[in-house]
């Protein structure tokens, strides 16, 4: 209750003033402290049902429709492709692999290549969205994670936050180029997550839904 609470306070705080919807900023040590408690929020629930796109090649996207177990470190659901007269795809997968069934076809198995295709970077970031802990909330300012914006997700209202800049050598984000965000609502759950992978010209996105425990 004490946590909802503070949510509202910080959601009303976000659109009370026109001036301050400018643009993003740094977040605030309350906004920080809801945005640590996301991921373990989702491991704490134990997963998930999910709807998903990720760009594909030729300005074609894919759709993704699923469960995820968080804390198994696994997912599955069904793909297919956005106005292909092809049938879906059922697909299972964990960090390292990926089996793909297609409609009237054999089950095939392959390392999972999140270097090579958005659709699997986008199966990686969804069993990665949950942890064991909390995150530091001082570390995340110091990261330069920031409030985006107030808006709805499936009709919720919920605060829009870009990630915080992080990683070394070839995976550094430099503070102002975050490619994530976060929408989370009153009770700290995330509703949507959005990702700009590197290479697509549209952003791949998933929205969340049922949490609790799942058996994908």
């Amino acid at each position: 209750m004490i946590r909802a609470l503070a949510v509202l306070l910080v959601l009303a705080g976000c659109a009370a003033s026109p001036a301050r919807q400018s643009g993003p900023r740094i977040v605030t040590i309350e906004q920080a402290q809801l945005l640590s408690q996301v991921r373990f929020l989702n491991y704490d629930s134990g997963g998930a049902r999910f709807d998903a796109e990720a760009p594909l090649p030729g300005g074609r996207v894919a759709r993704i429709s699923g469960s995820v177990d968080w804390r198994a470190h696994r997912a599955a659901g069904s793909l297919g492709t956005a106005g292909s007269s092809l049938g879906r795809a059922r697909i299972a997968w964990t960090p390292a692999t990926l089996t793909v069934t297609p409609a009237g076809g054999r089950a095939a198995t392959r390392a999972l290549a999140p270097r090579v295709s958005a659709v699997d970077t986008l199966l990686l970031l969804i069993l990665q969205l949950a942890q064991s802990r909390p995150e530091n909330p001082q570390l995340l300012i110091q990261q330069q994670a920031s409030y985006v914006r107030a808006d709805r997700s499936g009709g919720v209202p919920v605060a829009v936050f870009r990630g915080p800049a992080a990683g070394k050598g070839r995976n550094a984000v430099a503070p102002g180029e975050q490619r994530t965000f976060y929408w989370v609502d009153a009770d700290g759950r995330l509703r949507r997550f959005e990702a700009h992978i590197a290479g697509t010209a549209q952003a791949a996105w998933v929205t969340f839904r049922d949490w609790g425990p799942q058996k994908p």
